[in-house]
């Protein structure tokens, strides 16, 4: 195929990444109560950073470098591109769970396809 038909690729090449974990047993807050220093700290193991934070009566939505955290009182979810390294912010959102005496119920992680394999 000549070049002026198949132009060259363009764009950010970094699928998405999702990871959702929800909890049973959460009372009043729950992982709302995390506070920001400690969901930084987390997301610190994923390579990415907060960037600003919206808060509203049913969850709080984090601007991060890399994407978005929506922290609800019983459900993280965690959406990302580029070289982030979702699953390893596990253990920090199990021990958030943890310190507000909640239990996992669900945990799902899904990775779309590259949208340039051949690169």
């Amino acid at each position: 195929m000549p070049a002026a038909e198949n132009p060259p690729s363009t764009g950010f090449e970094g699928p998405e990444k999702k990871l959702e974990i929800d909890l049973c047993g959460v009372h009043d807050l729950g992982l709302r109560e995390v506070n920001h220093e400690d969901w930084q700290g987390c997301l610190n193991f994923a390579r990415c950073t907060i960037i600003g934070k919206k808060t509203n009566e049913f969850f709080d939505a984090y601007l991060l470098s890399e994407s978005s955290l929506f922290v609800y009182a019983h459900k993280v979810i965690l959406k990302t591109c580029g070289t982030t390294m979702l699953l390893k912010t596990i253990p920090k959102v199990l021990e958030f769970g943890s310190r507000i005496g909640a239990s996992v119920e669900f945990v799902r992680f899904s990775r779309s396809n590259f949208n340039f394999p051949e690169e």
